[in-house]
């Protein structure tokens, strides 16, 4: 059976296409010329059809549930048909499209066939899937001018293709990485996770400017897949959306890094400091229960909230740790302190729009540290010393 991605478009009308128009691929035979790039791996270069693409080609989208290996975003419908919308005005204008760029492919086996004097009449057989490292839009934008704008005069269309050789998953998420998050220049979510996970095992190592980041990323993780946390499930991870989250974990994440490396927590590993954080979390939700209850009509759970209290946080634990000699402090330490903050640990102080309160401090990141700065005044006016 063919595989063919079915993101945003109905699968199985899809392969009734192809059956109806007698265009299934029983085999494969693609023109490939061999790249040579150091003596690890093979690259293929070459161009195939793009009835060939479309009858072959799978996305190894991330998903935290049902696809925790994956590697990729989840389909944008809007980028993809916007390109679908191209290629028609293209034919309708009597114009053939020009796509140059290529599309970059695994196959995670050896790649056979007849040898030529520069590559390989390759084979691939029927139901072997060509996994999209990058390209998924343009792919699905074929797809979408065949099936839906009746472009059928594309299955013909030749489109260059860049194919790794006998590729695994973490060869394919070094090159995803490289194109989205090094030449494009695109940082995610997803990629954080994905150089995390790379880290973990051995397998990469990562970019100097990237250490802090993915530490605020297993951090903001962390909280949130802590049982005891008021973030239990409440910040969504890459390629996740839905009415139950607050926040993204990017956010959190976001407003942890300038704060790592303070000297209270510098050394701290990444585990310890949302061990600390669920803790102080769980304080300021004991102080302010309905503003957790009621996180939709406060601010607490917003951006003003964790990027100003997170800043809060490691001046209590500070104070904790060296004035208190405890640096194990428990819930109800927090707790004590945070109290000494007085209207500011209240529900009313985080109503949307009271600009009373914390919404009188504004949006943006410079609002949000003077919030912080109010609280520590605060607290250092009722006897917290920092």
């Amino acid at each position: 059976m063919l595989i063919i991605n079915d993101l945003g478009i109905n699968h199985q009308s899809c392969l009734a296409f192809f059956q109806n128009q007698n265009n299934l691929v029983d085999a494969m035979n693609i023109l490939l010329q061999k790249v040579n790039q150091g003596p690890t791996g093979s690259i293929f270069a070459g161009k195939m059809t793009v009835k060939q693409l479309i009858s072959s080609y799978k996305i190894d989208v991330y998903d935290p549930k049902s696809n925790p290996t994956g590697y990729q975003r989840t389909l944008d419908e809007k980028r993809a048909r916007k390109f679908a919308t191209f290629l028609r005005t293209e034919l309708e204008a009597g114009k053939t499209p020009i796509i140059p760029t290529a599309i970059l492919l695994s196959y995670r086996k050896n790649i056979t066939g007849t040898p030529t004097a520069s590559g390989i009449d390759a084979i691939f057989p029927n139901g072997d899937p060509l996994y999209v490292v990058d390209g998924q839009h343009r792919t699905n934008g074929y797809r979408i001018a065949i099936e839906e704008y009746g472009l059928h005069d594309l299955l013909n269309y030749e489109v260059p293709v860049v194919i790794f050789e006998n590729a695994d998953l973490k060869d394919e998420i070094r090159q995803f990485l490289l194109i989205n998050n090094t030449i494009k220049k695109v940082k995610t979510d997803l990629a954080r996770d994905l150089y995390n996970r790379l880290d973990r095992d051995g397998s990469h190592s990562l970019p100097v400017e990237m250490t802090d980041e993915v530490k605020a990323h297993n951090i903001a993780r962390f909280v949130t897949e802590n049982k005891f946390s008021p973030w239990k499930g409440k910040l969504s991870g890459p390629n996740e959306k839905g009415p139950e989250f607050w926040n993204t974990q990017m956010s959190f994440a976001n407003s942890i890094k300038t704060l790592i490396n303070s000297d209270s927590v510098k050394r701290m590993p990444a585990d310890q400091f949302a061990k600390e954080l669920v803790k102080f979390w769980a304080a300021v939700e004991k102080l302010m229960p309905k503003s957790f209850i009621e996180a939709k009509s406060h601010l607490v759970t917003k951006n003003n909230g964790f990027v100003a209290l997170n800043r809060v946080f490691t001046r209590v634990y500070s104070h904790l740790k060296y004035s208190k000699n405890n640096p194990d402090p428990s819930i109800e330490d927090y707790r004590k302190i945070l109290e000494e903050a007085g209207e500011y640990m209240e529900t009313e102080f985080w109503e949307r729009g009271n600009e009373d309160g914390a919404s009188g401090f504004g949006g943006g990141y410079g609002g949000f540290t003077n919030l912080a700065e109010a609280i520590c005044d605060e607290l250092q006016n009722n006897g917290v010393d920092f």
